[in-house]
């Protein structure tokens, strides 16, 4: 049985951006979770778990040359990417 790919790749100049596609991604999915993230985010507070708990591997590029790059790393080693957000 093949795995589902759930690689995610998040092209963006801006570190806050990635930020918030980890806090969204790499968290549980139910509702607590994401007050949870908020309350982190906001007040500090709670551990980060930096595990994908919803199973999404996520790479993150800071330009599009570098993210184009890692597409073709990628294919290459046969891990291709599911989605990209790119900016």
């Amino acid at each position: 049985m093949k795995l589902k790919n759930r690689r995610v790749l998040i092209v963006d100049d801006q570190e806050n951006i990635h930020e918030d596609f980890r806090k969204v991604l790499q968290n549980k999915s139910d509702a607590l979770s994401v007050l949870e993230a908020s309350e982190r985010s906001l007040f500090g507070t709670g551990e980060e778990t930096g595990v994908g708990d919803n199973g999404y591997s996520l790479s993150h590029a800071a330009s599009g040359s570098e993210g184009f790059d890692l597409v073709k790393k990628a294919a290459k080693d046969d891990l291709p990417y599911c989605l990209a957000f790119v900016d």
